[in-house]
């Protein structure tokens, strides 16, 4: 295996890392009967057992296996900004509707360990999606796979 595709690895296994992580901070919370939670905790488990098939499969030369690793880094990285790009571009929209009715609702948890690991899975997410999504897309990288 080249240099290009150890140095990729380690991005990817962030990435499973952190969804895996986030999976589990989903599974044990405060809210366990809660079938949204739930089932958003087995989604990201799900995407990371995922993500390492398709690594798995990647290096052993399948190209559908890494256009479908790039969308999924990608996604991880995309999908926030553009959230927040909704935000802006619906604040731009001028006036406020006259009748407005708005419901607020606290909900208190304790803190946990799988609250600060929640932070931690978020930032592990999110950098190893950004730097997979770079290395994916390196001539070096589709040409040592190429050669694989």
């Amino acid at each position: 295996m080249t240099v290009v595709l150890r140095v990729l690895l380690v991005p990817l296994g962030m990435l499973a890392a952190g969804l895996a992580g986030l999976g589990a901070v989903l599974l044990s919370g405060p809210h366990p009967a809660d079938p949204a939670v739930t089932s958003g905790g087995y989604l990201f488990l799900f995407l990371a057992g995922g993500l390492v098939a398709l690594t798995v499969a990647m290096l052993r030369g399948n190209f559908p296996a890494w256009v479908l690793t790039c969308v999924l880094a990608g996604c991880v990285v995309l999908l926030p900004a553009a959230f927040g790009l909704s935000d802006v571009v619906e604040g731009l929209g001028g006036a406020e509707p006259v009748y407005v009715s708005e419901m607020t609702a606290t909900s208190t948890a304790p803190a946990t360990a799988a609250t600060a690991f929640a932070g931690l899975s978020t930032l592990l997410t999110y950098a190893g999606a950004a730097w997979a999504v770079v290395m994916l897309l390196l001539p070096a990288t589709r040409r040592d796979l190429r050669r694989r």
